[in-house]
């Protein structure tokens, strides 16, 4: 049996954490940390650097500069190891909340300012809505509701919700429904 490469074992167990562990990469260009990290949406390893040239400049001498380059590499390696991500920080991440997470909000704000009648009416949109998302992905955030997904879910509701039976819409709602969610045939 061949022996594995010991770059390979170490690839796949950093894989297993989501990330791999920073470190200091040294070029004609410039000093650099690198390091990757799980993108969310596409649930790959995506490369992530930080630029060090003006915190070189600060330094009389590059020892000293590496003493605090390496310092920052282990508070790094350390919030990777915690499960950080540099995605959910910041501004963008909103763009990383779970779907599940903004239903629920969505339901507590309508309750708040909407008529009983109207809070029934778009709890229960939201409902089927969330059933069926649960089904076609179920670890969505919302930055990736896109207008395909929006189409596919009224494509669902047209073929095995509109009709007769315990489960059907009527087609006055399957109509508020498709303005509501702006999707042209």
């Amino acid at each position: 049996m061949p022996l594995q490469s010991p770059h390979l074992a170490v690839s796949t167990a950093y894989s297993a954490a989501n990330y791999l562990p920073a470190t200091l990469k040294t070029n004609k260009s410039g000093w650099i940390i690198e390091y990757y990290v799980e993108n969310p949406q596409t649930q790959l390893l995506a490369r992530k650097k930080v630029k060090l040239q003006r915190l070189l400049m600060r330094y009389p001498s590059k020892m000293e500069a590496r003493k605090h380059i390496n310092n920052i590499i282990i508070a790094l390696n350390m919030k990777l190891s915690t499960g950080w991500n540099p995605y959910f920080v910041g501004e963008d991440a909103r763009l990383y909340t779970p779907f599940k997470e903004v239903v629920e909000k969505y339901k507590e704000e309508i309750k708040r300012n909407t008529r009983a009648g109207t809070c029934r009416s778009y709890t229960s949109f939201v409902n089927i809505l969330s059933e069926w998302m649960e089904k076609a992905s179920p670890k969505i955030y919302s930055s990736m509701v896109s207008h395909t997904l929006v189409a596919k879910f009224m494509d669902y509701v047209y073929n095995e919700r509109k009709g007769f039976g315990e489960k059907s819409i009527s087609n006055r709602t399957y109509n508020n429904w498709k303005i509501r969610t702006k999707v042209t045939p």
